[in-house]
């Protein structure tokens, strides 16, 4: 009995061992890659359904990635739920406004396209290391800016 327990104690103290280091390498200086990541804002106009402001959608689909993408980025498709909401100086104008940065992306071509009442809006953008894209998209109009 003896000896299981000094196993067990033995045990936890290196569970733990194990767990501090890791936490510790998880709250480094950020030279782990987070430098290199890239997040685009997306910007959404539309109007008000039935006098309500709906979450809008936004796809983000890869065309043509660079190769090796910082660790922690995504190369995959994905979406980005956009709150809306009715701007102060809206006045009586049904309009919705949302603002909301993507997870991390890899460089590359990237499809967003966000499905508005209007219909659904699309456009490519090349996505780089080192720059704050921000995409635009306005219901009404074909393309994203």
């Amino acid at each position: 009995m003896q000896i299981s327990l000094s196993l067990a104690r033995r045990a936890v103290f290196g569970a733990a061992a194990v767990a501090a280091v890791l936490m510790t390498g998880a709250c480094g200086d950020g030279s782990g890659g987070d430098d290199n990541l890239i997040y685009v804002t997306l910007k959404v106009d539309s109007i008000t359904q039935e006098g309500k402001c709906d979450i809008v959608s936004v796809r983000a689909t890869p065309k043509n990635l660079l190769p090796d993408p910082p660790k922690l980025s995504n190369s995959r498709m994905f979406y980005t739920e956009v709150e809306m909401s009715t701007p102060a100086d809206a006045g009586d104008q049904p309009i919705c406004r949302g603002e909301k940065q993507t997870i991390p992306m890899a460089s590359g071509a990237w499809e967003l396209k966000a499905l508005l009442p209007s219909g659904p809006v699309a456009c490519e953008r090349e996505v780089k290391i080192g720059d704050q894209l921000t995409v635009s998209f306005k219901d009404g109009e074909a393309s994203c800016t």
